[in-house]
């Protein structure tokens, strides 16, 4: 080997390592790293693979380190969700294209997801959440008094007043069946899950029976700061107002 395709190869094993301690370090602990560290990665190729100047074996040795890389990177996430990809029988492309797909859910924005899952959940099923709130919390306690004199529906108020309850019962101590989720899933990103949920259908993409209680285990763990806040600001923009806040009266 050439002394520049071999530079090569190092460059690229070295990135690969460091790559892929960041990325086990960023899903092991959701909070831990803020960085993209699959788009960067892909950067950094993309570069060493310009500087390879059409050199075959530089660019199979990068080629080689890339997909050690997204398998390195599905592993991590595999060990934390239980998501199994049938690797045998997926096209490259794709497999790399899931991989991005399921980081950019489950590791990157997984705050922002769980948000927008958590409001279409609550939005899709308000009658029967609200039926299922304790009749104490519906009383009009000051937090409940405030919200029934803002929204034009008093249900609206009490989901409102109620969001960590809800959270915690609806959300966290839920046992959602799989096909419900992917479809509340797919509305609450703006990520295109399409090749997700293809996959998905066909069999190339399955979950483990524990992946629902993996996915709002962060929720409780602390990894995800500030879901709730941002699941009742959201929800206290969408839902109706009043035109004038007064007073009201059951």
């Amino acid at each position: 080997m050439e002394a520049t395709q071999l530079n090569h190869k190092i460059q690229s094993d070295d990135m690969r390592a460091f790559a892929i301690m960041n990325m086990n370090e960023q899903v092991h602990d959701l909070s831990s790293n803020r960085s993209n560290v699959l788009a960067m990665y892909d950067s950094s190729y993309n570069m060493l693979y310009t500087y390879a100047d059409g050199d075959v074996q530089s660019i199979t040795a990068l080629n080689e380190s890339r997909d050690k890389f997204y398998m390195d990177t599905y592993s991590a996430i595999h060990r934390r969700y239980g998501i199994i990809i049938d690797t045998e029988n997926v096209e490259s492309e794709s497999f790399a294209g899931l991989v991005k797909i399921l980081y950019e859910l489950f590791v990157f924005n997984y705050r922002d997801v769980v948000v927008k899952f958590i409001e279409n959940y609550i939005i899709k099923n308000k009658k029967t959440i609200y039926t299922q709130i304790p009749n104490e919390m519906k009383s009009k306690d000051i937090i409940v008094s405030a919200c029934k004199n803002i929204f034009k529906d008093n249900r609206d108020a009490v989901i409102v007043a109620s969001i960590h309850y809800i959270i915690d019962q609806f959300i966290v101590n839920n046992d959602m069946e799989i096909d419900y989720f992917m479809n509340t899933l797919a509305l609450s990103s703006d990520i295109n899950v399409s090749l997700l949920t293809r996959s998905y259908d066909r069999g190339i993409v399955d979950f483990s029976p524990k992946f629902y209680k993996l996915f709002v285990k962060a929720i409780s763990n602390g990894e995800a700061p500030g879901v709730e806040a941002m699941v009742k600001n959201d929800l206290v923009q969408f839902f109706p107002r009043k035109d004038e806040f007064s007073i009201v009266e059951d």
